[in-house]
Protein backbone atom coordinates (compact mmCIF):
# COMPACT_ATOMS: atom_id res chain seq x y z
CA UNK A 1 0.00 0.00 0.00
CA UNK A 2 1.41 3.05 -1.08
CA UNK A 3 2.34 6.12 1.07
CA UNK A 4 0.53 9.46 1.19
CA UNK A 5 1.71 12.51 2.43
CA UNK A 6 -0.44 15.41 3.69
CA UNK A 7 1.46 19.07 4.67
CA UNK A 8 -0.28 22.00 5.52
CA UNK A 9 2.25 25.30 6.64
CA UNK A 10 0.76 27.54 8.51
CA UNK A 11 2.47 31.49 9.82
CA UNK A 12 -0.47 32.82 12.08
CA UNK A 13 1.63 31.58 14.75
CA UNK A 14 4.99 33.35 13.84
CA UNK A 15 7.02 34.67 16.91
CA UNK A 16 9.48 37.67 17.32
CA UNK A 17 12.63 37.10 19.65
CA UNK A 18 14.69 40.03 20.24
CA UNK A 19 18.10 39.39 22.48
CA UNK A 20 20.57 42.13 23.90
CA UNK A 21 22.62 43.39 21.35
CA UNK A 22 26.65 43.64 21.17
CA UNK A 23 27.85 45.62 24.25
CA UNK A 24 29.31 49.11 23.61
CA UNK A 25 31.04 50.49 26.75
CA UNK A 26 30.20 53.67 28.06
CA UNK A 27 33.53 55.65 27.40
CA UNK A 28 36.65 54.12 24.83
CA UNK A 29 38.50 53.91 28.25
CA UNK A 30 36.62 51.52 29.50
CA UNK A 31 37.16 49.12 26.92
CA UNK A 32 39.79 46.19 27.95
CA UNK A 33 39.74 43.88 24.76
CA UNK A 34 37.25 44.05 21.56
CA UNK A 35 35.99 40.59 19.96
CA UNK A 36 34.14 39.58 16.89
CA UNK A 37 31.75 37.36 17.99
CA UNK A 38 30.08 36.43 21.77
CA UNK A 39 31.57 33.30 20.63
CA UNK A 40 34.11 31.61 18.37
CA UNK A 41 35.45 34.91 18.48
CA UNK A 42 38.95 36.59 17.03
CA UNK A 43 40.26 39.54 19.20
CA UNK A 44 41.69 43.04 18.91
CA UNK A 45 42.98 45.22 20.92
CA UNK A 46 40.69 48.29 22.78
CA UNK A 47 41.50 50.82 19.77
CA UNK A 48 40.96 49.06 17.53
CA UNK A 49 37.56 49.46 15.37
CA UNK A 50 37.34 46.24 13.40
CA UNK A 51 34.89 44.85 15.82
CA UNK A 52 31.88 45.79 17.68
CA UNK A 53 31.66 43.41 20.57
CA UNK A 54 33.67 45.20 23.76
CA UNK A 55 34.63 43.68 27.06
CA UNK A 56 34.29 47.02 29.20
CA UNK A 57 35.78 47.06 32.81
CA UNK A 58 33.34 49.51 33.68
CA UNK A 59 30.42 46.69 33.25
CA UNK A 60 32.12 43.99 34.87
CA UNK A 61 33.42 45.50 37.73
CA UNK A 62 30.03 47.54 38.06
CA UNK A 63 31.94 51.42 37.82
CA UNK A 64 34.35 53.04 35.94
CA UNK A 65 38.23 52.64 36.25
CA UNK A 66 39.65 56.51 36.79
CA UNK A 67 43.36 55.16 36.77
CA UNK A 68 45.74 56.99 34.86
CA UNK A 69 47.07 55.30 31.29
CA UNK A 70 44.63 51.79 31.67
CA UNK A 71 46.04 50.27 28.33
CA UNK A 72 49.65 50.68 29.44
CA UNK A 73 51.34 47.28 30.48
CA UNK A 74 52.59 48.04 33.78
CA UNK A 75 56.37 46.70 34.89
CA UNK A 76 56.47 43.11 35.69
CA UNK A 77 53.24 42.09 33.84
CA UNK A 78 51.06 43.49 36.89
CA UNK A 79 47.83 44.46 34.92
CA UNK A 80 48.35 41.78 31.78
CA UNK A 81 45.51 40.03 30.59
CA UNK A 82 46.34 37.59 27.79
CA UNK A 83 48.44 38.17 24.43
CA UNK A 84 47.14 38.03 21.10
CA UNK A 85 48.80 36.99 17.81
CA UNK A 86 49.05 40.24 15.82
CA UNK A 87 48.24 44.20 15.98
CA UNK A 88 45.15 44.02 13.80
CA UNK A 89 41.79 42.12 13.49
CA UNK A 90 41.57 38.19 13.03
CA UNK A 91 43.31 37.81 16.04
CA UNK A 92 43.90 34.52 18.11
CA UNK A 93 44.56 34.62 21.59
CA UNK A 94 47.59 33.11 24.13
CA UNK A 95 46.43 32.76 27.89
CA UNK A 96 48.33 34.93 30.18
CA UNK A 97 52.11 34.11 30.64
CA UNK A 98 53.95 36.35 33.15
CA UNK A 99 56.84 38.41 31.21
CA UNK A 100 56.42 36.76 27.85
CA UNK A 101 54.58 39.83 25.88
CA UNK A 102 55.43 38.40 22.13
CA UNK A 103 53.85 39.20 19.96
CA UNK A 104 50.94 41.79 21.54
CA UNK A 105 49.91 42.34 24.43
CA UNK A 106 46.29 43.03 26.58
CA UNK A 107 46.89 44.74 29.26
CA UNK A 108 44.14 46.98 31.48
CA UNK A 109 44.82 49.53 34.67
CA UNK A 110 45.23 47.51 38.12
CA UNK A 111 43.46 44.45 36.65
CA UNK A 112 45.42 41.19 38.28
CA UNK A 113 44.57 37.97 36.24
CA UNK A 114 45.18 34.30 36.10
CA UNK A 115 44.61 31.66 34.14
CA UNK A 116 41.29 29.21 35.66
CA UNK A 117 40.85 25.82 33.80
CA UNK A 118 37.60 24.25 33.59
CA UNK A 119 35.68 22.90 35.35
CA UNK A 120 37.37 25.26 38.02
CA UNK A 121 35.50 28.94 38.24
CA UNK A 122 36.71 32.20 39.01
CA UNK A 123 37.03 33.31 42.39
CA UNK A 124 34.42 35.18 44.30
CA UNK A 125 36.77 38.48 44.54
CA UNK A 126 37.23 37.53 40.49
CA UNK A 127 35.15 38.91 37.37
CA UNK A 128 35.32 36.38 33.94
CA UNK A 129 36.94 38.64 30.93
CA UNK A 130 37.21 35.86 28.55
CA UNK A 131 37.41 32.48 27.97
CA UNK A 132 39.80 30.46 25.73
CA UNK A 133 39.41 27.40 23.34
CA UNK A 134 42.93 26.54 24.04
CA UNK A 135 45.95 27.63 25.97
CA UNK A 136 47.58 28.96 22.61
CA UNK A 137 46.66 29.97 19.16
CA UNK A 138 42.59 30.26 21.00
CA UNK A 139 39.41 31.54 20.25
CA UNK A 140 37.45 33.67 22.39
CA UNK A 141 34.05 33.85 23.88
CA UNK A 142 33.06 36.88 26.18
CA UNK A 143 31.85 36.58 29.68
CA UNK A 144 28.71 36.95 28.78
CA UNK A 145 28.18 33.58 26.18
CA UNK A 146 25.94 30.98 27.06
CA UNK A 147 27.42 28.13 29.10
CA UNK A 148 27.45 25.88 26.33
CA UNK A 149 29.28 28.68 24.52
CA UNK A 150 32.38 29.21 27.15
CA UNK A 151 35.82 27.73 26.59
CA UNK A 152 37.75 25.73 29.19
CA UNK A 153 40.93 28.68 29.57
CA UNK A 154 38.99 31.00 32.06
CA UNK A 155 40.55 34.52 32.24
CA UNK A 156 39.98 35.49 35.54
CA UNK A 157 41.03 38.93 36.66
CA UNK A 158 40.57 41.36 40.14
CA UNK A 159 40.81 44.39 40.33
CA UNK A 160 41.85 46.08 43.77
CA UNK A 161 40.06 49.14 43.15
CA UNK A 162 36.73 47.81 42.89
CA UNK A 163 37.03 44.91 45.35
CA UNK A 164 33.92 45.14 46.63
CA UNK A 165 31.51 46.09 43.65
CA UNK A 166 29.27 43.39 42.60
CA UNK A 167 28.35 43.40 38.93
CA UNK A 168 25.69 40.66 38.99
CA UNK A 169 22.37 42.91 38.10
CA UNK A 170 19.25 42.60 40.74
CA UNK A 171 16.14 44.58 40.25
CA UNK A 172 13.45 44.65 42.36
CA UNK A 173 9.40 46.18 41.65
CA UNK A 174 9.03 48.00 45.29
CA UNK A 175 5.53 49.17 44.16
CA UNK A 176 2.97 47.51 43.65
CA UNK A 177 3.39 45.31 46.18
CA UNK A 178 2.33 41.40 44.68
CA UNK A 179 -1.44 41.03 45.53
CA UNK A 180 -2.16 45.15 46.21
CA UNK A 181 -5.57 46.46 45.22
CA UNK A 182 -5.86 49.82 43.93
CA UNK A 183 -9.01 51.85 44.26
CA UNK A 184 -7.76 53.82 41.48
CA UNK A 185 -6.85 53.10 37.58
CA UNK A 186 -3.50 54.94 38.20
CA UNK A 187 -1.01 53.38 39.83
CA UNK A 188 2.64 53.90 41.43
CA UNK A 189 5.14 52.17 39.93
CA UNK A 190 8.60 51.92 41.65
CA UNK A 191 11.87 49.79 40.57
CA UNK A 192 15.45 50.22 41.70
CA UNK A 193 18.59 48.25 40.63
CA UNK A 194 21.89 47.76 42.49
CA UNK A 195 24.14 48.86 39.38
CA UNK A 196 23.05 51.39 36.73
CA UNK A 197 20.74 49.82 34.37
CA UNK A 198 18.48 50.82 31.02
CA UNK A 199 14.84 49.82 32.32
CA UNK A 200 11.77 49.31 30.27
CA UNK A 201 8.18 48.53 31.98
CA UNK A 202 5.09 46.39 30.09
CA UNK A 203 1.33 46.32 31.18
CA UNK A 204 -0.01 43.02 31.37
CA UNK A 205 1.26 41.68 27.89
CA UNK A 206 4.81 42.06 26.24
CA UNK A 207 3.45 41.80 22.45
CA UNK A 208 1.79 45.09 23.04
CA UNK A 209 4.22 47.81 22.07
CA UNK A 210 1.45 50.43 23.10
CA UNK A 211 1.90 48.81 26.76
CA UNK A 212 5.83 49.94 26.53
CA UNK A 213 7.65 52.46 28.49
CA UNK A 214 11.27 53.66 28.53
CA UNK A 215 12.00 54.12 32.18
CA UNK A 216 15.51 55.65 31.41
CA UNK A 217 18.74 54.42 32.66
CA UNK A 218 19.75 54.63 36.31
CA UNK A 219 19.47 52.36 39.75
CA UNK A 220 16.20 54.32 40.63
CA UNK A 221 13.00 54.56 38.66
CA UNK A 222 9.42 56.08 39.32
CA UNK A 223 6.42 56.76 37.33
CA UNK A 224 2.58 56.39 37.21
CA UNK A 225 0.96 53.49 35.33
CA UNK A 226 -2.45 55.15 33.69
CA UNK A 227 -5.57 53.97 32.27
CA UNK A 228 -5.89 50.90 33.95
CA UNK A 229 -9.13 48.56 33.66
CA UNK A 230 -10.58 47.06 36.66
CA UNK A 231 -9.38 43.42 37.50
CA UNK A 232 -5.71 41.81 37.63
CA UNK A 233 -2.84 43.24 35.75
CA UNK A 234 0.70 42.38 35.84
CA UNK A 235 3.67 44.86 36.00
CA UNK A 236 6.55 43.72 33.31
CA UNK A 237 10.42 45.20 33.77
CA UNK A 238 12.97 44.21 31.97
CA UNK A 239 16.23 46.11 32.82
CA UNK A 240 19.69 45.63 30.71
CA UNK A 241 23.29 46.28 32.46
CA UNK A 242 25.72 45.64 30.04
CA UNK A 243 25.16 41.81 28.75
CA UNK A 244 23.04 40.97 31.56
CA UNK A 245 19.15 41.50 31.55
CA UNK A 246 16.56 40.95 34.43
CA UNK A 247 12.97 40.16 33.67
CA UNK A 248 10.89 40.63 36.78
CA UNK A 249 6.86 40.69 37.49
CA UNK A 250 4.74 41.68 40.24
CA UNK A 251 0.87 41.40 39.67
CA UNK A 252 -1.97 43.73 41.01
CA UNK A 253 -5.49 44.20 41.01
CA UNK A 254 -7.36 47.79 40.21
CA UNK A 255 -11.10 47.98 41.57
CA UNK A 256 -11.35 51.60 41.20
CA UNK A 257 -14.65 53.85 42.71
CA UNK A 258 -17.55 54.78 41.02
CA UNK A 259 -17.12 57.63 38.48
CA UNK A 260 -13.74 56.05 37.50
CA UNK A 261 -14.54 53.45 34.78
CA UNK A 262 -11.70 52.37 32.36
CA UNK A 263 -12.79 50.76 29.33
CA UNK A 264 -13.09 46.83 29.88
CA UNK A 265 -13.91 45.02 27.01
CA UNK A 266 -15.20 40.72 26.48
CA UNK A 267 -15.85 39.17 22.82
CA UNK A 268 -19.04 36.97 23.37
CA UNK A 269 -18.84 35.37 20.21
CA UNK A 270 -17.47 33.50 18.60
CA UNK A 271 -16.06 31.54 21.60
CA UNK A 272 -12.60 30.36 22.30
CA UNK A 273 -11.39 27.81 20.15
CA UNK A 274 -15.32 27.56 18.48
CA UNK A 275 -14.88 25.91 15.28
CA UNK A 276 -16.16 26.32 12.06
CA UNK A 277 -16.20 25.75 7.91
CA UNK A 278 -13.93 27.67 5.24
CA UNK A 279 -16.43 31.04 4.31
CA UNK A 280 -19.20 30.46 7.10
CA UNK A 281 -20.18 34.17 7.86
CA UNK A 282 -18.78 34.37 11.84
CA UNK A 283 -20.97 36.73 13.92
CA UNK A 284 -18.39 38.30 15.84
CA UNK A 285 -19.99 40.24 19.11
CA UNK A 286 -18.28 41.88 22.66
CA UNK A 287 -19.42 44.09 25.56
CA UNK A 288 -18.26 46.97 26.93
CA UNK A 289 -17.58 48.64 30.01
CA UNK A 290 -16.08 52.35 30.44
CA UNK A 291 -17.81 56.13 30.77
CA UNK A 292 -19.20 57.48 27.35
CA UNK A 293 -17.95 60.94 28.07
CA UNK A 294 -14.40 59.55 27.35
CA UNK A 295 -15.78 58.38 23.65
CA UNK A 296 -14.50 54.80 23.74
CA UNK A 297 -13.54 53.74 19.85
CA UNK A 298 -13.63 49.50 19.45
CA UNK A 299 -11.00 47.94 16.76
CA UNK A 300 -11.25 44.32 15.96
CA UNK A 301 -8.30 42.55 14.58
CA UNK A 302 -9.64 39.45 12.85
CA UNK A 303 -6.10 37.93 12.17
CA UNK A 304 -5.74 37.20 8.63
CA UNK A 305 -4.71 40.92 8.33
CA UNK A 306 -8.30 42.47 8.12
CA UNK A 307 -8.78 45.07 10.68
CA UNK A 308 -11.52 47.04 11.35
CA UNK A 309 -11.84 51.11 11.57
CA UNK A 310 -12.08 52.12 15.38
CA UNK A 311 -15.84 52.33 15.79
CA UNK A 312 -17.85 55.04 18.42
CA UNK A 313 -20.98 54.68 20.21
CA UNK A 314 -20.65 50.54 21.48
CA UNK A 315 -21.15 51.47 25.06
CA UNK A 316 -24.52 52.89 24.33
CA UNK A 317 -25.00 50.70 21.46
CA UNK A 318 -23.24 47.18 21.46
CA UNK A 319 -25.23 46.28 18.12
CA UNK A 320 -22.49 49.13 16.35
CA UNK A 321 -19.47 46.52 17.24
CA UNK A 322 -21.45 43.52 15.52
CA UNK A 323 -19.19 42.17 12.82
CA UNK A 324 -19.36 39.61 9.74
CA UNK A 325 -16.70 37.85 8.87
CA UNK A 326 -15.54 34.85 7.03
CA UNK A 327 -12.20 32.82 6.13
CA UNK A 328 -10.93 31.51 2.36
CA UNK A 329 -8.64 29.09 4.02
CA UNK A 330 -8.15 26.37 6.68
CA UNK A 331 -5.81 27.34 9.77
CA UNK A 332 -6.82 28.81 12.94
CA UNK A 333 -6.86 32.49 13.22
CA UNK A 334 -6.55 34.69 16.50
CA UNK A 335 -9.09 37.42 16.87
CA UNK A 336 -8.71 40.42 18.99
CA UNK A 337 -10.57 43.45 19.99
CA UNK A 338 -9.27 46.78 21.42
CA UNK A 339 -11.35 49.78 23.19
CA UNK A 340 -9.52 52.60 23.47
CA UNK A 341 -10.47 56.30 25.25
CA UNK A 342 -10.32 59.07 22.93
CA UNK A 343 -9.79 60.66 26.58
CA UNK A 344 -8.36 60.61 30.00
CA UNK A 345 -4.94 59.46 29.42
CA UNK A 346 -5.93 57.34 26.41
CA UNK A 347 -6.43 54.43 28.74
CA UNK A 348 -7.48 50.92 26.79
CA UNK A 349 -8.37 47.06 27.24
CA UNK A 350 -8.54 43.97 24.84
CA UNK A 351 -9.39 40.67 24.34
CA UNK A 352 -8.73 37.54 22.41
CA UNK A 353 -9.93 34.00 21.45
CA UNK A 354 -9.04 31.80 18.92
CA UNK A 355 -11.37 30.29 15.68
CA UNK A 356 -9.98 27.04 13.80
CA UNK A 357 -11.47 26.90 10.14
CA UNK A 358 -12.08 23.58 8.58
CA UNK A 359 -12.34 22.55 4.87
CA UNK A 360 -15.56 21.64 3.86
CA UNK A 361 -14.53 18.58 2.25
CA UNK A 362 -13.80 15.04 3.58
CA UNK A 363 -10.29 14.50 4.31
CA UNK A 364 -7.69 16.16 6.73
CA UNK A 365 -7.36 19.47 8.67
CA UNK A 366 -3.72 20.16 10.15
CA UNK A 367 -3.44 22.40 12.47
CA UNK A 368 -0.31 24.32 13.98
CA UNK A 369 -0.97 26.46 16.76
CA UNK A 370 2.31 27.72 19.06
CA UNK A 371 1.10 28.70 22.19
CA UNK A 372 4.95 29.44 23.47
CA UNK A 373 6.49 31.93 23.33
CA UNK A 374 4.12 34.66 23.39
CA UNK A 375 3.08 36.60 20.23
CA UNK A 376 5.81 39.42 18.71
CA UNK A 377 8.33 40.48 20.77
CA UNK A 378 9.82 39.47 24.19
CA UNK A 379 12.83 40.87 25.96
CA UNK A 380 14.91 37.85 26.87
CA UNK A 381 18.43 38.10 27.84
CA UNK A 382 20.98 36.78 25.48
CA UNK A 383 22.26 33.02 26.22
CA UNK A 384 18.86 32.44 28.57
CA UNK A 385 16.77 29.59 27.70
CA UNK A 386 13.34 30.39 25.84
CA UNK A 387 9.93 27.56 25.75
CA UNK A 388 8.80 26.94 23.07
CA UNK A 389 5.26 24.75 22.81
CA UNK A 390 3.00 23.65 20.28
CA UNK A 391 1.34 21.17 22.26
CA UNK A 392 -2.09 22.29 21.05
CA UNK A 393 -1.34 21.23 17.44
CA UNK A 394 -3.91 19.09 16.18
CA UNK A 395 -5.00 16.75 13.28
CA UNK A 396 -8.66 15.92 12.46
CA UNK A 397 -9.73 13.39 10.22
CA UNK A 398 -13.44 14.84 8.42
CA UNK A 399 -15.97 12.61 6.66
CA UNK A 400 -19.13 13.63 5.01
CA UNK A 401 -21.38 11.41 7.49
CA UNK A 402 -21.83 10.44 11.28
CA UNK A 403 -21.33 6.75 10.05
CA UNK A 404 -18.13 7.08 8.07
CA UNK A 405 -16.92 8.41 10.97
CA UNK A 406 -17.92 6.29 13.74
CA UNK A 407 -16.37 3.65 11.25
CA UNK A 408 -13.11 5.18 10.65
CA UNK A 409 -11.92 7.02 14.09
CA UNK A 410 -9.46 5.17 16.14
CA UNK A 411 -10.33 3.69 19.54
CA UNK A 412 -11.17 6.05 22.26
CA UNK A 413 -11.48 8.96 19.73
CA UNK A 414 -15.34 10.61 19.55
CA UNK A 415 -16.94 12.06 16.07
CA UNK A 416 -17.53 15.85 16.62
CA UNK A 417 -19.57 18.36 14.21
CA UNK A 418 -17.72 21.42 13.59
CA UNK A 419 -19.66 23.00 10.64
CA UNK A 420 -21.66 22.26 7.75
CA UNK A 421 -21.88 18.46 6.78
CA UNK A 422 -18.23 17.57 8.53
CA UNK A 423 -18.32 15.30 11.08
CA UNK A 424 -14.65 14.92 12.29
CA UNK A 425 -12.35 12.79 14.73
CA UNK A 426 -8.91 14.46 15.76
CA UNK A 427 -5.84 11.99 15.40
CA UNK A 428 -4.56 10.44 18.80
CA UNK A 429 -2.01 12.50 19.80
CA UNK A 430 1.09 10.26 20.74
CA UNK A 431 2.36 6.82 19.07
CA UNK A 432 1.17 4.65 22.21
CA UNK A 433 -2.36 3.83 20.79
CA UNK A 434 -2.99 1.16 19.31
CA UNK A 435 -3.32 1.12 15.51
CA UNK A 436 -1.95 4.41 14.89
CA UNK A 437 -0.31 3.78 11.51
CA UNK A 438 0.75 7.48 11.11
CA UNK A 439 3.54 9.86 11.86
CA UNK A 440 2.56 13.27 13.56
CA UNK A 441 5.64 15.68 12.91
CA UNK A 442 6.36 18.96 13.60
CA UNK A 443 8.97 21.18 11.36
CA UNK A 444 10.40 24.09 13.58
CA UNK A 445 12.29 26.98 11.75
CA UNK A 446 14.41 29.76 12.77
CA UNK A 447 15.71 33.01 10.85
CA UNK A 448 17.97 35.64 11.95
CA UNK A 449 16.22 38.79 11.24
CA UNK A 450 19.20 41.15 13.12
CA UNK A 451 20.32 42.13 9.64
CA UNK A 452 17.61 42.50 7.82
CA UNK A 453 18.50 39.53 5.19
CA UNK A 454 16.57 36.71 6.79
CA UNK A 455 19.53 34.93 7.11
CA UNK A 456 19.04 31.07 7.88
CA UNK A 457 19.62 30.44 10.65
CA UNK A 458 17.40 26.68 12.09
CA UNK A 459 15.37 24.21 10.35
CA UNK A 460 14.71 21.15 12.24
CA UNK A 461 11.84 18.14 11.77
CA UNK A 462 11.33 15.51 13.88
CA UNK A 463 8.12 12.82 15.23
CA UNK A 464 5.65 14.45 17.58
CA UNK A 465 5.43 11.70 20.33
CA UNK A 466 3.42 13.84 22.60
CA UNK A 467 4.20 11.73 25.65
CA UNK A 468 8.16 12.44 24.36
CA UNK A 469 7.71 16.45 23.96
CA UNK A 470 11.62 16.76 21.56
CA UNK A 471 9.91 18.51 18.89
CA UNK A 472 6.50 19.21 20.50
CA UNK A 473 7.83 21.40 23.33
CA UNK A 474 11.22 22.52 24.67
CA UNK A 475 13.85 24.76 25.33
CA UNK A 476 16.42 26.55 23.21
CA UNK A 477 19.12 29.53 23.30
CA UNK A 478 19.98 32.06 20.81
CA UNK A 479 22.59 34.25 20.48
CA UNK A 480 22.48 38.22 20.27
CA UNK A 481 19.87 39.37 17.39
CA UNK A 482 16.16 39.39 16.61
CA UNK A 483 14.70 35.94 15.22
CA UNK A 484 11.88 34.71 14.08
CA UNK A 485 9.69 31.25 13.85
CA UNK A 486 7.25 29.71 12.81
CA UNK A 487 6.06 26.14 13.14
CA UNK A 488 4.60 23.30 10.21
CA UNK A 489 2.64 20.06 11.59
CA UNK A 490 2.86 17.14 8.70
CA UNK A 491 0.60 13.75 8.95
CA UNK A 492 2.43 10.98 7.09
CA UNK A 493 1.45 7.49 6.64
CA UNK A 494 -1.41 5.17 5.57
CA UNK A 495 -4.46 6.49 3.36
CA UNK A 496 -7.33 7.39 5.68
CA UNK A 497 -10.61 6.01 4.37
Amino acid sequence: MGCSKYILTFFSALFLISLVSAVACTQSDQIILSLSEVTNAHGALSYSTWYAESICFDTLFGGKYTGASPKTCAANDHNLVLTLSNLGANAHAKQYTPLEYIPTPVCYGDLICRNVIAPANCAATEKLIVSLSSATNAHLASYGASAESTYPVKICCYSPSHPNVTSTLNVSINSPIGGQVFSSSTVPLNVTTNISAQCISYIDDLEDEDTTHDLGTGVHFTRDLTGLSNGQHIIYVSCTAGRQTKLVNKTFSVNAVSGDIPPEVTITNPTDKQKFCINDNINYALTLRGVAANLLNTTWNFGDGNITDPIAGCLANPALCNQVHSYPAQKSYNIRALVKETANNNRKDKDKVRVDIYKRVAGLNLFAIITEPADNSEPIASGGWINFSGSESYISNCSLTQALCDKSKYPGTTCYHPCGELYCYDLPKTDAVLGTDYNFWFNWTFKNLSDGTHEYVEDFTGIGNFTNHSFVAFKKQFPDGNYSGSLKIGYEGLPLS
